[in-house]
């Protein structure tokens, strides 16, 4: 998945959106990372509140970085009319529409 897409540069085709096994690539702006669930049943469950871990080798983090993700919840601009884009946010958004996405208590890392 890629950030580039939340502003309609180019599209990631369904079967990379949606693969076997719960685990993206994710293109933000200058370096690759990746998200994955543990949980296989709770990401296909339609409205479904569910979490994702997110790990960025250039972050150096030491912990794991668990994303809550409500989909059908965001009500803010678009990526395109937002002046100050969260990256991670809008890849989520590009396979769950109008997903609120919850750092809980993290940091948030642009």
């Amino acid at each position: 998945m890629t950030f580039f897409e939340a502003f309609g540069y180019f599209e990631v085709g369904q079967h990379l959106k949606s693969p076997r096994v719960p685990i993206w690539i994710v293109c933000s702006e200058s370096h690759y990372s990746v998200i994955f669930s543990v949980d296989q049943n709770n990401i296909n469950v339609t409205g479904k509140v569910f979490d994702l871990l997110y790990y960025d080798e250039l972050a150096r983090q030491e912990d794991d970085i668990i994303l809550t993700v409500d989909p059908g919840k965001y009500t803010g601009k678009s990526a395109k009319d937002n002046k100050n884009p969260v990256p991670i946010d809008e890849v989520i958004r590009t396979k769950w529409t109008q997903a609120l996405t919850s750092w809980n208590g993290r940091t948030v890392i642009l």
